[in-house]
């Protein structure tokens, strides 16, 4: 069980220590550092709960909640179209898709099977058909 251990511990630090994942640690710091992308979120988040209020009140009002719609829309467009936001997204997906990888590199070593194979290679890209 150690040499599980120790190289699984191998692993990890050659994931720490990879470029794709050190993208995604300086993506993630500058997003948690951007005190403007923050406060779209935050406004974001708080408007939807009132929003999701607003709904369920008897007597509704129409004017506030067309108002906060259009204003979740606008942070929504603000956020998603951020710099700072698409390189944090797109740096995490990046990451994930190699964990992904990895673990279907490892599932494929111990069975000899690759999980949900279709055989013609186009999710995994592991070669094992060619």
């Amino acid at each position: 069980m150690d040499v599980i251990m120790e190289a699984a511990e191998r692993l990890g630090r050659a994931i720490k220590e990879s470029e794709l994942y050190q993208r995604f640690e300086r993506a993630k710091s500058a997003y948690e550092n951007d005190k403007t992308l923050m406060g779209y979120l935050g406004e974001y988040q708080a408007d939807k709960k009132t929003l999701e209020r607003a709904a369920q009140m008897e007597d509704v009002d129409t004017h506030l909640v067309d108002a906060l719609n259009e204003r979740i829309d606008e942070l929504y467009k603000l956020i998603t179209e951020n710099p700072v936001y698409i390189e944090y997204v797109t740096s995490q997906d990046a990451v994930n898709k190699l964990m992904e990888q990895v673990n279907i590199k490892i599932t494929h070593t111990i069975t000899g099977r690759m999980p949900a194979c279709g055989h013609d290679c186009a999710d995994c890209y592991s070669g094992c058909h060619q």
